[in-house]
């Protein structure tokens, strides 16, 4: 799924993934079943508490929870870059680098913003993700 499939609110796409992993999980013989269900259980993902990371937090520590590594270096660097200029302009009285300052500015709120509002879609993507891994690792 690309980031822009990610903004969008039709989760149609998603519901006709999710139908068909459950049918070939059904067709699973019991005992593998209760295994992949308790470790499905195990690893999946709540949009509650994804959104919570994004409120609490902020700094794009939600993406530690839903194991997207290249958003969290992204969002450090550029919260990083951020506190930089803060000094700066504290101590300095002035800007360092204007222009990167408003991309990572820039790029922090759209990051909160789509964290915030798409988080269910980000949470069900990563659960349909780990049903897929655990039916080829029983399969």
């Amino acid at each position: 799924m690309s980031f822009i499939d990610t903004l969008e609110f039709n989760f149609s796409n998603l519901e006709e993934e999710d139908e068909k992993v459950q049918k070939i999980v059904m067709g699973l013989p019991d005992i593998i079943r209760k295994k992949y269900f308790d470790d499905f259980l195990k690893g999946q993902k709540d949009p509650d508490t994804y959104v919570t990371l994004t409120w609490i937090i902020g700094l794009g520590f939600q993406h530690i929870y839903s194991k997207n590594y290249k958003l969290l270096f992204a969002n450090i660097i550029s919260t990083t870059f951020i506190i930089i200029q803060m000094i700066c302009l504290v101590f300095n009285n002035e800007y360092f680098y204007l222009l990167f300052f408003l991309i990572a500015i820039s790029f922090n709120l759209f990051d909160f913003i789509k964290s915030l509002f798409f988080s269910e879609k980000i949470i069900r993507e990563y659960n349909l993700n780990l049903q897929y891994r655990l039916l080829n690792r029983y399969n």
